[in-house]
């Protein structure tokens, strides 16, 4: 990494409210920005940092848990925890579509009793569907 050089700095626009503001130049990269912008990133990278670390811890004492009470897990390779996984969740996605299917054909049995009825009783017919 190159050494940063202070005369690789200049003032494009001047803020003279608040300098953080001021629209900085750096030379060798053509590359502006205000110092308030980096420090609003530099706040935002903390934050990543703090959520980073803990989603770390969490995800460590996950597998150290699994590991310690499931131990056939841990001797699995990565492709078979890959396929494992992939099964998995094509069954999730597999009970999900056949409710969601009981779901659509009851519902179409609903309606189709429903139109039976109004049929009957306003004396409608395909005949008079297909008009509208």
């Amino acid at each position: 990494m190159s050494k940063i050089k202070a005369e690789d700095f200049s003032i494009a626009k001047a803020n003279k409210k608040d300098f953080k503001k001021s629209t900085i130049e750096r030379s060798n990269l053509t590359n502006t920005f205000t110092l308030e912008e980096m420090e609003a990133d530099v706040r935002r990278l903390e934050t990543l940092e703090r959520e980073m670390t803990a989603q770390i811890k969490v995800s460590k004492a996950a597998i150290d848990n699994i590991n310690r009470n499931h131990t056939h897990i841990s001797k699995m390779s990565d492709e078979a925890l890959r396929t494992a996984a992939y099964v998995y969740e094509t069954k999730q996605v597999l009970t999900a579509a056949e409710k969601k299917l009981k779901e659509v054909k009851d519902t179409k049995k609903k309606y189709a009793e429903v139109k039976d009825v109004v049929y009957a009783k306003f004396n409608f017919s395909d005949e008079t569907d297909n008009k509208n």
